[in-house]
């Protein structure tokens, strides 16, 4: 595929539909100059200059897609609070359905609040319930996902480990999407990945792929070993994608075997949020019907481009392109299929 090409492919990601299920999170983020140490504990004293609040977690994923064009559906939930309210709002004005979100009594809205002061994040303060949502809950969800299948292209599941992502739901809704042949993509947690048996592709990054194989990274057959197990423990998987940071993306597929695709990034500022735009390209670019490899290289571009912004972020399709535009070696990188300069 030549250049052009490659802007028409990421202009017709506006015709993609593809539903997000996880755990949502409202960032929240405090920012100012710390000046002096406080006279009580040897802390630094911030004295706030702004404060400002994003949708995290399965909702960042959401607002990515959202951002390259695609059509959204969002399930997940959020407590009867403000910070619920706020990511709600702030996901209904980008345009997200947000009729698969279910507000619960019982279960605050995930909040991560950061301090930042000089452009250095000082310390993170959470407030969270990770019990795991109840029965009646999950099937509500599952209802709600069986009546809009037929709409969409591809599942993404954000699993951020807050009580969302259940083994009972992520095996419903596996069960519902084998009957409309949909491609599911996980960003896995913990170290149970029979959890995710049965789903298309893994995306841990490197530092869950460690824990969950017991495998450390100290060259890239290491991460090749670590690629191959996984595909064992969570089975019937496709590929596994390991987000490596400045090392990259390693693919691991089933079928094709290993490939090492290097990072795009000019530089890097913060990774808040990377793993949820590689989920989100991933998702888009399989809707796409592109090869997993070539997703990749969409993955890294995009990924680069976000982690030199500050705090939860999203690439936009522009930017997208002028990354493709500004890293055109990545493209040798691929070794088939539609992606290729000239």
């Amino acid at each position: 595929m030549k250049m052009p090409h490659l802007r028409n492919l990421i202009n017709e990601f506006s015709k993609r539909k593809i539903l997000v299920i996880g755990d949502l999170i409202w960032d929240w983020y405090v920012r100012g100059k710390a000046e002096r140490i406080s006279p009580e504990a040897p802390v630094p004293v911030v004295r706030v200059l702004s404060e400002k609040g994003i949708p995290g977690g399965a909702a960042n994923v959401a607002r990515n897609l959202r951002a390259l064009g695609a059509r959204v559906w969002l399930v997940g939930t959020t407590g009867r609070d403000g910070a619920g309210i706020r990511l709600i709002e702030a996901m209904e004005e980008e345009g997200i359905e947000t009729s698969g979100v279910i507000s619960l009594e019982h279960k605050p809205t995930t909040v991560k609040a950061r301090i930042v002061a000089q452009g250095q994040q000082v310390v993170r303060v959470d407030k969270e319930n990770p019990a795991e949502i109840d029965q009646t809950t999950a099937l509500d969800m599952v209802d709600y996902i069986k009546g809009i299948l037929s709409e969409v292209e591809v599942i993404a599941i954000s699993d951020y480990a807050k009580g969302v992502v259940t083994p009972f739901l992520t095996q419903a809704m596996l069960n519902w999407a084998g009957k409309y042949h949909l491609p599911v993509l996980v960003d896995p947690k913990g170290k149970n990945y029979s959890n995710y048996a049965g789903v298309s592709v893994i995306t841990p990054n490197e530092k869950e792929a460690e824990q969950a194989t017991g495998i450390t990274f100290h060259e890239e057959k290491d991460v090749e070993q670590a690629g191959l197990k996984l595909l064992e423990l969570a089975k019937d998987n496709g590929a596994v994608f390991i987000t490596r940071g400045e090392q990259g993306i390693s693919i691991i597929e089933k079928k094709e075997g290993v490939f090492h695709l290097p990072a795009m990034a000019s530089e890097v500022f913060d990774v808040t949020g990377a793993g949820d735009t590689v989920l989100s390209v991933l998702a888009l670019a399989v809707a796409s019907g592109l090869t997993y490899c070539e997703a990749g290289v969409l993955c890294n571009l995009a990924a680069g481009q976000v982690v030199q912004k500050l705090g939860t972020a999203v690439v936009t399709s522009e930017e997208l392109w002028q990354a493709a535009l500004s890293f055109p070696q990545a493209f040798q990188f691929i070794r088939r299929g539609k992606l290729k300069i000239g």
